[in-house]
């Protein structure tokens, strides 16, 4: 089999869209697993909406490996959310604003990844409407960071939640 190089200048015509594309697009992708397992999930989807207009929404398809991509426009802010069946949803709020235009050249990417749990009786319901993580872009850092501060509470009350889920389960098991 004979390999055939292209001109470099209809090499370079032809990936301009590519190239173009990294421009206009941060790029958000991850996986799902089941808490209870920590197995990947690929019975999952992803819905990115702009909060700003809730009529802007991306949905991405989820592939065998159970991994998804979207590819979002700048400056706004998502909630992007993972659900599946029998489990409940999770989201995180991602704000892609003041994306340094050198980074948006080169392609700008976030890795995100969520545990997703069977639902039971919570004992706080609004639990379930809170971002489990929230990210902002940091011109000084030239990347994105996450608020550790509201991750850390966030995760106290979930763990809060879970220890009142395993003694409600310790007591029913103790009654006849």
């Amino acid at each position: 089999m004979k390999l055939r190089l292209l001109p470099p200048l209809v090499a370079a015509v032809l990936f301009l869209p590519a190239l173009r594309a990294q421009d206009d697009n941060v790029r958000i992708y991850g996986q799902a697993r089941d808490q209870a397992t920590d197995r990947l999930l690929h019975d999952y989807v992803v819905i990115a909406t702009d909060t700003a207009d809730t009529t802007e929404r991306w949905s991405a398809t989820v592939d065998l490996k159970g991994k998804y991509e979207l590819k979002l426009p700048y400056d706004r802010v998502y909630r992007v959310e993972m659900s599946a069946p029998e489990r409940w949803s999770k989201h995180v709020l991602v704000d892609v604003h003041d994306v340094d235009p050198g980074m948006r050249r080169t392609g700008f990417s976030l890795f995100i990844e969520l545990s997703l749990i069977a639902p039971y009786d919570i004992g706080d319901p609004a639990l379930l409407h809170k971002p489990m993580g929230i990210a902002r872009y940091s011109p000084r850092k030239k990347n994105m960071v996450w608020d550790e501060a509201y991750t850390k509470r966030i995760k106290e009350q979930w763990d809060a939640e879970g220890r009142r889920k395993e003694a409600q389960r310790r007591s029913s098991d103790k009654k006849p």
